[in-house]
C-alpha cells in the first residue's frame, strides 16, 4: 500500500481519495508510518520550515506542546530515514547538515542532546567509505571530517556526551599486529591532523583504549616491547608536551596493562621509551594521568629495587632480573650510593667454606657481591649486582642439591639442629619464598654442622649425591627387543602407557618423575620410524631443559628405543615425537621403570651397628661432632673389612645385612672403595673383595638354607645327604678372617655357585612367609591336573584383564610368585637338585620376591 500511495502521491485529485480510504481502516501508527515511508526529503523540509515559520505566531502557552509535537515527528523522520537502509542512502551529506541544523533548532529549549541528532551525528561522521580498506585511511578521513564539523557544535557540546564507543568500532586497531603498521610518515599525518581539537583527541583516546582492552594478557610482553620499538621507528620517543596523541597513547598502555596488572613489576620487560614518557608527564602534572597510580608504581618499583639490593628477594626474582625488565627504568630519581652504604656489608661477603667443601660442589667459588658503585651508569652497576647474586644462587642450588641427603641422614640419627636445617633445605630445594639473607644463613649454619666431618666427599659418595644428574645411557636402540612383541606385552600390563600423534602435529607426553632416581625409559611405535626427541626437566624454575637424546628417522618401529639417568631432583621426563612432515598418525609406547638410587646397606648396616653401641653407652642425643667421631670408626672398620683382616666372628654387623636385605655385592664394594683416602683401588682388588663378601653371603645364609629345607620337607629324610651335614658344622666356625673365607669355605663356592643375592633373598622370603607354600601345597598345584588348572585360570584371567592395569598387575604378580615357589613345594632328590632347581627358575626382581610377602592372590 505503500508503494501504491508513493506513486500516485503527485496526483493530488485520487492520492487525497485513497488515503482518506484507507486512514479509515488502519491504526494511527500504520498511518503515520505509510507518511514516513513516502514523503521525500524536499517535501519533509518543506513542511518543517513552515512549521517553524508558523512558531512565532503561536500563542506562548502552546509553544512547547508545539516543539514536542515538531520534535517527535523529526525525531520519527530522522531514525526512518537514517537507520533504514532503504532510505539512508537518499541522504546526502547537505540534507544530513540540513537535518542537524533543524533538531538544534528544535532543542533549544533541551539540556541534553536528542538522539535524533546523535544518529545525523553519526551518519555525518562516522559511516566509513566503502572504498577505504585501510583503518589508517578510515581514521584519517575521520580526523578531517571532525575538523571540518560545525565548530559551534563541537564547542557546546562535549565529546564524552555525543560520541559512543559503538560507532569507533571499524576504527578500533588490532595490537600489536595492524598497529605496527602505522608507519613514521601516516602517524606524523594523524599528529599534525588533529589541530588539539578536542572530538578528536577524545576520539583517539577512546579508540587507543579500546584497542588496547582487546590484548590478551598471557601474550602482553611481548605487545610491550613491540610498541616500545615502534615508538622508537615513529621518532615519537622523546616526551614533547604538544605531541597529543603519543602522550594519550603511551597514558593508556600504562593504565591499561601495566597498572591494572596484578603482576609483580619485576616481569614486566623493560620499555625505556614508554616508561620514560610517563614519568616526564608525571613531571609536568599533565591532567590527563592518573598521578597516585604512576606514584604508586614508582614508588613499588623503587621499594622493589631497594629489597632486591638489600639481598632481601627471592632466588626468582633475582633469575628474573637477568633479563631486561622495567625495574631498569625507575634508577633515575634514586640515589643508590646514598643508600648502599646504609647497609651492612657483612651481608654480602660470602660464607666460608673449607677447601674441602670447594672441592665437592665442584663449582668455582662465587666472590663477595660488589656494593661499590664504581661504574658510569647505575643500570650497569645493577646489572653487575644481578650477577653476582645470582652466582651465589647457583652455587647454593648445588650445595643444597649434594647435602641435603647428608643432613637428612643426620636428621634420621636426631643430631642438633639437623631437622630444622634438613625442613630449610627442603624449601630451598623447592624454590619457597626464602630470601638470599635467609638462603646465606640456612647454608652457613649447615656447613657448621658439616664442619667435623673429615672426609665428605667420601661420606657424599657413599649417599650417591655428588652428581645431581647423570645420563647413563642415551642412544641405544635394543635391537634385542622387537618393537611389535614389546607393544603386545604393554598392551596387557600397561595399557595406559601409550598417546598418539596426529598427522602434521607436534606432540610431546610428560611424565613426572620423583627425587633421587634411577630411571630407565623405553619407547617404541606401531608404525613407521620417527623424530625423537627425549627431555628432562627439574621442577626448579629456570633450570634448563637437559637433553637426552635427539634423532631423525629413529625405526621405533622395529626395535625398542631405550635410555637410562640418574637425577636427584625431582621434574618431568618429556617425549616429543616430531609428525609434522607426515600425513599419518602414530601411536606411540612407552615403560618408565623407575627406582630410588641405590642404597648402600653395608654402610648404612655398619654405622648402625656403631650407633646402637654408642646409643647403649651414652644416653643424651649425639652431637656432629661425635657423629664425625662415629664415622671415622665406620671407616676404619670399613678398610679393614675391604684389606680381608676382620675375623667373622666381628662381622656380626655385616651378617645381619646380609640376611635381611639383597645385596647386590659388586656395588657396595665399588662404593665402599670409593674415595678411600689412601689410595685408588684397581680392579683385582675390587674383584678379591667380591670374591670374598660372596662366599660371606653364602656364609650368612647357610642357617636359613637349612632352616628352609627343615621346614618345608625338601630333601627327604632317608637321602641321608652328607652335605647338609657337613655344611650344619661350617655354620658355627667364625674363627677364620674374611681374606681366608675363600679357602675355608671353598666348599660353598662349588655347591652354591648358581645362586644369586636374589636366590638368597627369595629363600629367606619363603620362609617368612610360609602360608602362600603351604597353599600351594594342599591344592596341588604342582601336579598336571593343578598345573593344567593354573593354566587355564591365567589364559582367562589374561583375557578378561585386558586394558585393566591395575588387575594386570595383580595377576603378573600371582603369576611369579607361582614360579617362584615351585622349589619348595616339589621334593627334591638332594640338596644340589634343589639348588639346581633354584638357579633354573625364570629372571626376576626384587619385587617379584616383595609381591610373596603381601596378600597372596590364591587365598580369595
Amino acid at each position: 500500500m505503500a508503494d501504491f500511495l508513493a506513486l500516485v502521491c503527485h496526483r493530488e485529485n485520487i492520492f487525497g481519495r485513497y488515503l482518506l480510504t484507507y486512514s479509515l481502516y488502519v491504526e494511527n501508527n500504520d498511518l503515520w508510518e505509510i507518511f514516513l515511508n513516502i514523503i521525500s526529503i524536499e517535501t519533509y523540509f518543506q513542511f518543517i520550515n513552515s512549521a517553524m515559520e508558523c512558531f512565532l505566531n503561536i500563542q506562548t502557552q502552546y509553544q512547547e506542546n508545539f516543539l514536542k509535537i515538531l520534535q517527535t515527528c523529526f525525531d520519527a523522520f530522522v531514525e526512518k530515514k537514517c537507520l533504514d537502509e532503504q532510505y539512508s542512502y537518499q541522504l546526502s551529506e547537505i540534507n544530513l547538515k540540513n537535518l542537524l541544523r533543524i533538531g538544534f533548532r528544535l532543542s533549544l529549549m533541551r539540556t541534553d542532546i536528542q538522539q535524533s541528532c546523535l544518529l545525523i551525528i553519526r551518519r555525518l561522521l562516522f559511516n566509513v567509505n566503502e572504498d577505504l580498506r585501510d583503518t589508517y585511511d578510515k581514521l584519517m578521513q575521520l580526523f578531517r571530517k571532525v575538523n571540518d564539523f560545525d565548530e559551534n557544535l563541537r564547542n557546546k557540546y562535549d565529546p564524552t556526551v555525543v560520541i559512543q564507543d559503538d560507532w569507533l568500532q571499524d576504527y578500533i586497531i588490532s595490537i600489536p599486529e595492524d598497529w605496527l603498521k602505522l608507519n613514521q610518515e601516516i602517524y606524523q599525518n594523524l599528529c599534525e591532523t588533529h589541530r588539539n581539537n578536542r572530538w578528536i583527541i577524545y576520539i583517539w583516546s577512546r579508540i587507543v583504549c579500546l584497542s588496547l582492552l582487546k590484548v590478551k594478557n598471557e601474550n602482553s610482553n611481548e605487545i610491550l616491547l613491540k610498541l616500545n620499538e615502534w615508538i622508537q621507528n615513529v621518532k615519537h620517543d622523546v616526551y614533547d608536551a604538544n605531541d597529543t596523541l603519543t602522550i594519550i597513547f603511551v597514558i593508556h598502555v600504562f593504565e591499561i596493562i601495566i597498572a591494572r596488572s596484578n603482576r609483580s613489576i619485576v616481569s614486566f620487560p623493560n620499555i625505556k621509551c614508554i616508561m620514560n614518557i610517563i614519568i616526564q608527564i608525571r613531571q609536568e602534572q599533565q591532567n590527563r594521568l592518573n598521578v597516585k597510580q604512576v606514584d604508586d608504581f614508582i614508588q613499588s618499583g623503587q621499594q622493589f629495587i631497594q629489597n632486591i639490593l638489600s639481598l632481601k628477594g627471592t632466588p626468582s626474582m633475582y633469575q628474573d632480573l637477568m633479563a631486561p625488565s622495567i625495574v631498569h627504568c625507575l634508577f633515575c630519581s634514586m640515589d643508590l650510593a646514598i643508600f648502599l652504604k646504609s647497609l651492612n656489608p657483612q651481608q654480602f661477603k660470602f660464607p666460608l667454606i673449607t677447601e674441602n667443601i670447594e672441592t665437592i660442589v665442584s663449582i668455582q667459588k662465587p666472590n663477595d657481591i660488589n656494593i661499590k658503585i664504581d661504574v658510569e651508569s647505575k643500570e650497569e652497576f645493577f646489572n653487575q649486582f644481578i650477577q653476582q647474586v645470582n652466582d651465589w644462587i647457583q652455587w647454593f642450588n648445588k650445595f643444597v642439591d649434594i647435602f641435603l641427603y647428608i643432613i637428612e641422614w643426620e636428621k634420621n640419627y636426631n643430631i642438633n639442629e639437623a631437622t630444622q636445617i634438613f625442613s630449610d633445605l627442603i624449601s630451598i630445594r623447592d624454590g619457597s619464598s626464602k630470601t638470599i639473607i635467609q638462603m646465606k644463613i640456612i647454608i652457613e649454619r649447615t656447613l657448621k654442622l658439616l664442619k667435623p666431618f673429615s672426609d665428605l666427599r667420601r661420606l657424599c659418595h657413599l649417599f650417591n649425591c655428588l652428581t645431581s644428574f647423570r645420563i647413563i645411557d642415551h642412544n641405544n636402540i635394543q635391537h634385542q627387543i622387537d618393537s611389535k612383541t614389546y607393544i603386545q606385552e604393554l598392551k596387557y600390563s600397561q595399557s595406559n602407557n601409550t598417546f598418539m600423534i596426529e598427522s602434521k602435529q607436534l606432540g610431546e607426553k610428560i611424565i613426572p618423575i620423583n627425587d633421587r632416581q634411577h630411571v630407565q625409559w623405553f619407547l617404541a611405535s606401531e608404525r613407521q620410524s620417527c623424530i625423537v626427541q627425549i627431555e628432562y626437566r627439574t621442577n626448579r624454575i629456570h633450570d634448563k631443559n637437559i637433553l637426552l637424546f635427539s634423532k631423525n628417522n629413529i625405526p621405533i618401529d622395529k626395535y625398542v628405543l631405550n635410555g637410562e639417568f640418574e637425577t636427584l631432583r625431582n621434574g618431568q621426563l618429556i617425549i616429543i615425537i616430531d609428525n609434522q612432515q607426515q600425513f599419518d598418525s602414530r601411536n606411540i609406547w612407552y615403560r618408565i621403570q623407575s627406582i630410588d638410587l641405590s642404597v648402600y646397606h653395608l654402610f648404612n648396616g655398619i654405622f648402625n651397628f656403631f650407633y646402637e653401641k654408642y646409643v647403649q653407652q651414652f644416653t643424651q642425643s649425639i652431637k656432629e661432632d661425635q657423629l664425625s667421631q662415629l664415622l671415622d670408626q665406620v671407616y676404619r672398620f670399613i678398610d679393614r673389612l675391604l684389606n680381608g683382616v676382620l675375623h667373622l666372628h666381628e662381622m656380626s654387623a655385616v651378617k645381619t645385612i646380609f640376611c635381611n636385605k639383597n645385596i647386590s655385592v659388586r656395588e657396595e664394594v665399588k662404593k665402599l672403595f670409593a674415595n678411600r683416602s689412601d689410595k685408588t683401588p684397581i680392579d683385582q682388588e675390587i674383584e678379591q673383595v667380591c670374591e670374598w663378601l660372596l662366599v660371606y653371603q653364602l656364609y650368612s645364609h647357610l642357617n636359613i638354607i637349612m632352616h628352609c629345607i627343615q621346614i618345608f620337607d625338601i630333601v627327604p629324610i632317608d637321602s641321608d645327604d652328607e652335605l647338609i651335614g657337613h655344611l650344619k658344622t661350617l655354620s658355627a666356625n667364625e674363627n677364620c678372617t674374611l681374606k681366608e673365607i675363600t679357602e675355608a669355605y671353598k666348599i660353598l663356592q662349588q655347591r652354591f655357585r648358581y645362586l644369586t643375592s636374589q636366590h638368597l633373598q627369595l629363600i629367606k622370603t619363603v620362609v617368612e612367609c610360609l602360608n602362600v607354600v603351604q597353599i600351594l601345597k594342599k591344592f596341588n598345584m604342582y601336579s598336571s591336573y593343578g598345573r593344567r588348572r593354573f593354566g587355564e585360570l591365567q589364559d582367562k584371567l589374561t583375557t578378561q584383564f585386558q586394558l585393566q592395569e591395575r588387575n594386570n598387575m595383580i595377576l603378573n604378580s600371582l603369576i611369579m610368585t607361582y614360579a617362584l615357589c615351585e622349589p619348595f613345594v616339589i621334593k627334591a632328590k638332594n640338596l644340589e637338585d634343589f639348588i639346581f632347581r633354584l638357579a633354573r627358575l625364570p629372571k626376576f626382581e626384587e619385587n617379584s620376591v616383595k609381591d610373596i610377602m603381601g596378600k597372596n592372590p590364591l587365598e580369595t
